[in-house]
This record gives C-alpha cells, sequence and structure tokens, in this order.
C-alpha cells in the first residue's frame, strides 16, 4: 500500500511532515555508515535500543524530524546501518514500535510501518504492537497499524494474534475498558471470525473477562455476537459469563441478557 492511500485521523493529515520524513528515512535506509552490519563480528553488534531513540519516541511532541536526526547520529554513532538499528529493542523486547503504541505516537508509528519495519515483531509477552496500542487506549495507533492490510484474512489473522498470556488485542482492550478500541477491533474484522472468541481454552473468553471487569456496556455487546450453533454457551470452556458473574460477585451482570 502506498503512502498516499493511507489515511491519518489527526491533523496530520493537513500538514507537511509526511513527504520529506519519508524521504529522508528511505535516504537513511540506503546509507551505508561508516561500517556496515556485515563488517562487524558475529556477536560484538549490540541489539539494544539506544536511549536517545528511545526518548525520541516517548517525546510528546512527537517531532518526526527530531526523531530522524536522532535515528541518523546513533547509526552513526554506532556505525550500524538504519535497518539494524530500526530493528534494536528494549530489554523487554519492546520495538520502536511497540515505544510508540504505547504513548500514542501516530506519526512516528506510521512512518516505521510505511517501510515495513516491525508490524510482526512480538516482545518478550509476545505483544504485538496491536496489543500495546489497544491496551494503553491508543486508537489512531490502532487505525494506522490495521490500515497496512490490503486484505481481511491477513488482517483478521493479525488482530487475532494471541500474547504470551493469550490474550488478543480484543481482551486488552476490554481489560483496559477501552469502548472505542473495542468497538473498532470488532468492526475491523470479518463477521466469520467472531465465533472464534469463544475458543479461547485456557484464556478467557472476552465475555468472561468483560464480566471480571464489572464493564456491562461491553458485556451486552459481546452477547450480541453470533455464537456457534453446536456449543452451549453456559459450558463453553468453563467460561460462562454467568459463571464470572457468580465468582466476581457481580450482581449487575446477572441482568444482562443472555442469547437464546
Amino acid at each position: 500500500m502506498s503512502v498516499d492511500q493511507v489515511e491519518i485521523p489527526m491533523e496530520a493529515n493537513n500538514s507537511n511532515w509526511k513527504g520529506p520524513c519519508y524521504r529522508r528515512l528511505q535516504e537513511l535506509l540506503k546509507k551505508r555508515f561508516i561500517s556496515s552490519v556485515n563488517h562487524v563480528p558475529i556477536g560484538v553488534i549490540d541489539d539494544t535500543m539506544s536511549y536517545q531513540l528511545y526518548n525520541a519516541v516517548h517525546d510528546e511532541n512527537e517531532d518526526v524530524s527530531k526523531f530522524l536526526d536522532v535515528l541518523e547520529r546513533v547509526c552513526t554513532g554506532k556505525r550500524l546501518d538504519c535497518s539494524t538499528v530500526l530493528h534494536q529493542a528494549t530489554h523487554t523486547g519492546d520495538s520502536l514500535l511497540h515505544v510508540a503504541a504505547e504513548h500514542g505516537r501516530t506519526r512516528i508509528a506510521e512512518l516505521l510501518i510505511d517501510n515495513n519495519f516491525l508490524l510482526i515483531v512480538t516482545n518478550a509477552r509476545k505483544d504485538t504492537a496491536l496489543h500495546v496500542a489497544a491496551r494503553a487506549k491508543n486508537i489512531e495507533v490502532m487505525r494506522v497499524i490495521l490500515s497496512k492490510f490490503d486484505d481481511a484474512s491477513s488482517k483478521d489473522n493479525f488482530i487475532l494474534l494471541p500474547n504470551k498470556s493469550g490474550n488478543r488485542a480484543l481482551h486488552e482492550a476490554i481489560l483496559s475498558k477501552h469502548h472505542e478500541g473495542f468497538e473498532f477491533l470488532l468492526s475491523e474484522q470479518s463477521e466469520s471470525t467472531w465465533p472464534l472468541y469463544w475458543d479461547t481454552h485456557p484464556v478467557d473468553s472476552p465475555t468472561y473477562v468483560a464480566v471480571q471487569t464489572g464493564d456491562v456496556e461491553i458485556l451486552r455487546c459481546l452477547l450480541q455476537i453470533p455464537f456457534p450453533s453446536d456449543r452451549d454457551i453456559y459450558k463453553s470452556q468453563g467460561n460462562s459469563p454467568l459463571f464470572a458473574a457468580i465468582i466476581e460477585r457481580n450482581i449487575g451482570m446477572y441482568m444482562c441478557k443472555m442469547p437464546n
């Protein structure tokens, strides 16, 4: 997908940052720094993210030009090619895209993704950047991430990826009580995938999680999702939402209408 096809629902649409920044990153990716990774002995390369780069992404001003300045300085200082530096991670395995997703840095996330970097990279918790964005309630980063998928099947598979705890991005949105993110993730998936959320053993189903968080609004929405006709909702993988309500002693959840 070309840069011109991407729609970013933010003020960046009316700015001129994209063209110059995209061209500059492409130049950095082509540039051979003092000593390329191919000339560095195996085991010598430092794969730890530079704190300067981390801070450049974390910066609330989200100055993309400044980020690229820092990127070039790090590449020069470490004598590593740009692609190598962009793939470095924190001690918890977070990539630059994970950092951008956590802090809502939409422009930097778009810049990284559109150059085919880091989209499916996972951290130590097996979180994709989508997991992180959903957990942090950063809806615009979620939009940018999913805008990169041209076909529904690939997008569905990506959204359904579980992390180390077995949670999918939808689970993270529910746990964070992020209603907008929850609705967005459902809308971005093919309806044929919705019943898969009932096949989450040994992880709790989304309805179970909604009960645990006490979120009646999300629970009511989830109970409208078509349930496999050959399964009993009250016995599904031991994750009945009614059972969860009993365990959590959440009286309000008893009042939610269950599907027939």
